[in-house]
């Protein structure tokens, strides 16, 4: 239960922080779309910890790789201001993402995984 329940809980955490710092911090025309992109953006990175913790990471950076880039893009498209900030808010996210996803994941070898 707590294998599945996890997930939920890290995008729960991250996206709080994404949204408190979207409230903060955006003032523009399209803030129901960076919403939607930047909640989307913390659920695939959460799932993205989770590929590398189960298959290794190096399958898990060729989905951040090209996440990432789409996630800058979609920022620079919407919000445009400083692409610097638009790397630092990626980056933020991928960082809280992935560390909860490493510390939080409970791995229990003496289990059968069949």
């Amino acid at each position: 239960m707590a294998i599945a329940i996890s997930p939920a809980l890290i995008m729960a955490m991250v996206g709080s922080l994404v949204f408190f710092l979207l409230g903060i911090f955006y003032q523009g025309n399209h803030e129901n779309r960076i919403r939607i992109i930047l909640g989307l953006f913390v659920f695939a990175a959460v799932l993205i910890g989770r590929i590398s913790i189960e298959e290794g990471k190096e399958r898990a950076s060729l989905f951040a790789v090209a996440l990432a880039i789409a996630m800058f893009l979609a920022i620079q498209r919407f919000a445009g201001g400083n692409p610097l900030l638009s790397c630092g808010l990626v980056a933020l996210v991928w960082w809280c993402s992935h560390q909860l996803v490493w510390d939080c994941t409970l791995i229990d070898e003496s289990e059968d995984a069949s």
